[in-house]
């Protein structure tokens, strides 16, 4: 009897065992959803990478001020064996335009010029002219201060936008042209800064120079006013305007506000006026994009003719892109008068 009671009690001490061993091998439902959020929480986190910050604003004040005496602008001139062929003698315009400083991609108003020219009729190599602006610039005061090229993998995570629109920021022929050598200079004058962008094309066939000389706008036309627009509509049932936007982009620069209070004045002093909003470009870019960017374009007009107070059924938007130019495509100024906004009576 002694030895059967042992056994049992012996028996029953290993059954226990097992039966801690089980429980502790065998977590509770809770424990289970709770180890498996935290793991796909911790995945989830491992799997979404930090948002890219964008660079901060170039310190201009980190580049000294230039005391030489500076020729005339655009301050660097072309080799002396250039042919005169390949002279441009285009004149600068009051433009925008971007440059890399620091990391940041700067937006720049002012006089803008840009050149290229062939290395072949120079009898020059491209280490040659590279070296020889480099020089010219440095010895003018000039700082170098981009630390990024627009071929660069970190630019392209910095500024993720389509290859086109950038080339048209940056004026370069190519991302993928010149974008792997691209440098830019800051002189700075105690009156003014003073831009140089310089590259070699990637085959080594030639030099792009481009100075900007960085300046407030100086208003040259008048603001049409909301009786004129009437006469033009009244004569010709449309009115052109020219009004600012950022580069490549539907947003209204802060110039061209007063335009549009005009074009509310005019649709609230004739009740019965209903306008067509065409927007218009020039044919720099592919077509797809230029029509997309007219029709934009347009309808901001006629969301901030809206805001002040116009019925947006009195109005509708319409893009035309490149397709109806007024001037030649082929000048800038042709360019520029093809980049317009126009008013055309609907009723």
């Amino acid at each position: 009897m002694k030895k059967l009671s042992l056994v049992l009690c012996l028996m029953a001490a290993l059954t226990a065992c097992q039966k801690k061993t089980d429980t502790a091998k065998t977590p509770d439902a809770a424990s289970s959803a709770s180890a498996a959020a935290s793991a796909s929480a911790q995945n989830a986190s491992a799997a979404a990478p930090a948002a890219e910050s964008k660079p901060a604003p170039f310190d201009l004040q980190s580049v000294p001020v230039s005391t030489v005496n500076l020729p005339a602008f655009p301050y660097l001139d072309y080799s002396e064996k250039l042919e005169s062929g390949y002279r441009s003698d285009k004149k600068p315009q009051f433009d925008e335009v971007y440059l890399i400083a620091g990391k940041e991609l700067r937006r720049v108003e002012g006089q803008v010029l840009v050149r290229h020219f062939p290395h072949t009729s120079l009898n020059m190599s491209a280490l040659e002219s590279q070296r020889n602006y480099e020089n010219l610039i440095k010895s003018l005061g000039g700082v170098k201060v981009s630390q990024l090229m627009p071929a660069d993998a970190e630019f392209k995570r910095l500024y993720p936008e389509n290859e086109s629109v950038l080339e048209k920021k940056l004026r370069v022929l190519g991302i993928n042209n010149g974008g792997k050598n691209y440098q830019v200079y800051l002189l700075r004058t105690p009156q003014k800064n003073i831009w140089f962008g310089l590259s070699i094309y990637d085959d080594d066939s030639g030099t792009w120079l481009m100075t900007v000389e960085e300046k407030a706008f100086e208003q040259t036309v008048s603001l049409t006013k909301a009786e004129a627009m009437a006469d033009d509509l009244k004569k010709s049932g449309e009115v052109t305007l020219y009004l600012a936007f950022d580069t490549d982009s539907a947003s209204i620069k802060e110039e061209s506000k007063p335009v549009l209070a005009e074009i509310a004045k005019l649709l609230k002093n004739d009740q019965s006026l209903q306008l067509k909003v065409e927007g218009h470009t020039d044919n720099q870019g592919t077509a797809a994009h230029n029509k997309k960017l007219s029709e934009s374009r347009a309808q901001s007009v006629v969301q901030a003719v809206t805001a002040l107070g116009i019925d947006a059924k009195r109005l509708q938007a319409a893009g035309y892109g490149q397709d109806k130019p007024v001037a030649d495509n082929g000048t800038e100024a042709g360019r520029a008068k093809n980049r317009r906004v126009m008013l055309v009576k609907a009723n």
